[in-house]
């Protein structure tokens, strides 16, 4: 998380920039991907609903939940690794939903683990996976389509949404099941893996996620 959050507010900022001004340049994208930035505008709010929930309910620690979870989602990295390989063929939308549904409902069990372990009831926790689910599900589905479809903005797609998603230290671990990882896909990892999975696409490293690490130093 100390990574992540060393992104800070300026390269956040920057990214939303970059989403804007490619929703102009790609003009046939441009609705999807507005889509796509309200839906996780929705979704840190619901995270921070949940994070305030979490200390005043229950007096709890959200920098003790954070890494119960990050272990939780790493173990499921792992086995989706050896669960799902890379498709031999670029999926479509349909594969692509049954893919994503899959893979959110071992999300939704380690999840819910980690708030177990946190002593936090498990109906808390499958409440809020609830409120949170849709719109993970929405932008996950919504964003492959759009890379099906125009197949140029990828890298601008991901990029920025792995830019976006530390607004909230909860999302990260479980976005990072897609392949939204800060580092960018680098041949070989996991990241790159699972964008080949999720989204038929390898973004190489010294794509947008350089030039967005790179440019939002620069964006005060």
């Amino acid at each position: 998380w100390d990574r992540a959050a060393s992104v800070g507010a300026a390269a956040q900022k920057y990214a939303e920039h970059v989403l804007d001004d490619a929703s102009v340049t790609y003009t046939p994208a441009a609705s999807g991907m507005a889509d796509i930035k309200l839906s996780m505008s929705h979704l840190i709010e619901r995270t921070k609903i949940m994070e305030a929930s979490i200390v005043e309910q229950y007096g709890k620690s959200l920098d003790d939940l954070y890494e119960l979870l990050a272990v939780e989602m790493g173990k499921l990295a792992q086995e989706i690794r050896e669960e799902f390989p890379p498709p031999d063929h670029a999926q479509n939308h349909a594969e692509r939903q049954r893919l994503i549904a899959k893979t959110l409902r071992k999300a939704k069990g380690g999840f819910i683990r980690a708030f177990i372990t946190a002593g936090i009831p498990k109906d808390e926790a499958r409440s809020h996976w609830k409120a949170m689910e849709s719109y993970i599900r929405y932008i996950l589905v919504t964003a492959g389509d759009l890379i099906e479809q125009h197949p140029v903005i990828a890298g601008v797609l991901l990029a920025t949404v792995a830019y976006l998603v530390p607004k909230s230290r909860f999302l990260r671990p479980i976005f990072d099941l897609f392949g939204f990882g800060l580092s960018g896909p680098v041949k070989g990892s996991f990241a790159a893996r699972a964008q080949s999975r999720f989204f038929g696409a390898y973004i190489p490293l010294g794509s947008w996620f350089s030039k967005l690490q790179a440019a939002s130093m620069r964006w005060r």
